[in-house]
């Protein structure tokens, strides 16, 4: 009878018990850190976006498609959804949702005295459905771990602002104030 028990095949309950906590230690430490990955993976997308769409409001302002500011601080002001393109041709933000309208654009602004050696800065902006914000950002500061939720984002300036001085809120707190001279939603 005691040769039969030394034989026996399989394992304790004690045994898979053990195997089943270690396996819960894993997930617990892994889970989160994927979740982390795959977070910064759609914000990193959703930057990458953004430098898209500027990079075409960039092409089309040079092909005269848009008209860019003339004086020091005069901008122009471009709806993303409806005038700027992908090659992918995918309108969705880094998490997948479509871009809320009024609250996804881009700016150029003119930000020299001298109008015969004009210098332009392009800022980026945007919120999809689910409130996931992108603040007004400069091109060369974007980066994926600006989006947020919770952000004050102004909506487009529509064409009754042109002529008008607004401030666009910031991720810096301080407001882009700006001379509307055109806009293209």
């Amino acid at each position: 009878m005691k040769k039969m028990l030394k034989n026996r095949n399989g394992f304790t309950l004690i045994e898979l018990l053990a195997v089943i906590v270690i396996l819960g230690v894993i997930m617990a430490i892994a889970v989160p850190a994927v979740s982390g990955y795959i977070t910064k993976s759609k914000k990193d997308a959703w930057a990458n976006s953004a430098r898209q769409y500027i990079r075409d409001a960039q092409n089309k302002a040079n092909a005269s498609i848009f008209e860019l500011p003339i004086y020091q601080n005069d901008a122009t002001v471009i709806n993303v959804v409806k005038r700027v393109e992908l090659e992918t041709g995918k309108m969705k933000s880094g998490y997948g949702y479509d871009y809320s309208e009024s609250k996804t654009y881009i700016v150029i602004v003119q930000t020299e005295a001298d109008q015969t050696n004009p210098k332009y800065k392009y800022y980026f902006v945007g919120e999809d459905v689910k409130g996931n914000q992108f603040p007004l950002t400069e091109d060369s500061k974007i980066n994926g771990e600006l989006i947020t939720k919770g952000l004050e984002i102004t909506a487009m300036p529509t064409s009754s602002a042109i002529g008008t001085t607004v401030n666009l809120n910031t991720n810096s707190g301080t407001p882009l104030t700006v001379n509307v001279t055109q806009v293209y939603s």
